[in-house]
């Protein structure tokens, strides 16, 4: 069940008064103390002892605090809260984690405590090379829930110095990177809708606000020349972003820019099950034995006779653990705008994938398995 109920995505109430540009708030890690510029909706300031600072507006309570220990990876710090909060009655939202600098959890109640729902955002700070977390956490039968936009982008862009509050909105987190990979995209033959939805898929729509989707399909329709709405209403099929099926490319750690040049053009369909040469697993990053293949691209008979890849949750559609996010805002990967000037080659010193998935899954099928694949 998704919950998704919080600030991040469907604030209900708009910022009315502010606190100036923002106030800066005494934040403590280890010892130290940083200075913090933190607009707060509604003239709430934040007060609090030790490393946690706390604030309250209509029903909803807001806290922030600097990460003490050492991550690699903020997704570590969602999974710990949603564990800890797990056994406080409240049940995460299917969606949860983002990039390596910025990720974010949305909890629902579950028949217990204080809270409707719990938003969490963890944010990397190189001020103090750590996470700065903030939580909104809804009250029962709170209302007017603010929206903590100006604050994020905030702690995002400028922790050290206020930036007006003009200039704290949706325009502020459109990622260039994305933009120039609309182009490529465009230069490659890749559909719009396509576009969108990749775009979509990935930790920079993830973590951004309930504004920033409707922002990017207005520049892709705007590039493409079609219509918003259509762009926008248009279901379009894609996998998990792991690795390319046929090139075995690190999709997940690329950058906008690598992923658009890089990415096959057997995908532009939106029947790449039928379309690309099944080289590697898109989720393990493995080559495919002709074992692997078969299964993958083994077609079975739907409604109305139309075929269908009967064994794709093998290969597409159910991850075998947990897959970073397709990179987002504040990831420093290498770029590049340049096209391919000619089709990548797969890889060759890759370890081949373990054949008893597959078989296990046609056995237990009665899928009777060919010959020639039972040594």
């Amino acid at each position: 069940m998704r919950f998704l109920l919080g600030a991040f995505f469907f604030g209900f109430a708009a910022w009315t008064t502010l606190t100036g540009d923002g106030l800066a708030v005494e934040l403590e890690r280890n010892g130290k103390v940083y200075d913090i510029f933190t607009p707060l909706p509604d003239g709430a300031t934040f007060t609090g002892k030790g490393i946690d600072r706390k604030a309250h507006v209509k029903g909803v309570d807001i806290s922030m605090r600097l990460i003490q220990d050492d991550y690699a990876d903020c997704n570590q710090l969602v999974s710990e809260r949603d564990s800890a909060w797990y056994h406080r009655g409240y049940i995460s939202d299917a969606i949860k984690g983002g990039s390596k600098k910025e990720c974010m959890l949305s909890l629902g109640n579950n028949g217990g405590g204080d809270y409707s729902f719990i938003d969490s955002r963890y944010i990397w700070l190189d001020m103090c090379d750590c996470y700065v977390a903030y939580h909104l956490a809804a009250k029962q039968g709170a209302e007017d829930i603010p929206d903590l936009t100006p604050l994020r982008l905030a702690l995002r862009y400028s922790p050290d110095k206020p930036i007006p509050l003009e200039r704290l909105n949706v325009d502020l987190e459109i990622n260039k990177d994305w933009v120039e990979a609309f182009q490529i995209f465009k230069e490659r033959g890749f559909r719009a809708e396509l576009v969108f939805k990749i775009l979509d898929d990935s930790a920079d729509i993830l973590v951004g606000s309930r504004q920033l989707s409707d922002r990017y399909a207005e520049i892709i329709a705007d590039l493409y020349g079609v219509n918003v709405s259509a762009l926008k209403a248009r279901n379009v099929a894609t996998p998990d972003w792991g690795f390319d099926v046929e090139t075995g490319y690190p999709l997940y750690k690329a950058s906008p820019q690598d992923f658009a040049s890089h990415v096959s053009t057997c995908y532009q369909n939106g029947k790449y099950w039928r379309d690309c040469q099944v080289n590697f697993h898109q989720e393990m990053g493995c080559r495919m034995t002709e074992g692997w293949k078969y299964a993958c691209t083994y077609e079975g008979q739907g409604q109305g006779g139309q075929s269908y890849a009967k064994f794709g949750d093998l290969c597409w559609w159910e991850p075998r653990g947990d897959l970073p996010m397709l990179v987002g805002v504040g990831d420093s990967m290498e770029k590049t705008v340049q096209l391919p000037t000619q089709k990548l080659v797969a890889k060759q010193d890759v370890e081949y994938c373990n054949d008893m998935d597959w078989r296990e899954t046609l056995q237990r099928d009665g899928t009777p398995i060919p010959a020639r694949l039972l040594k």
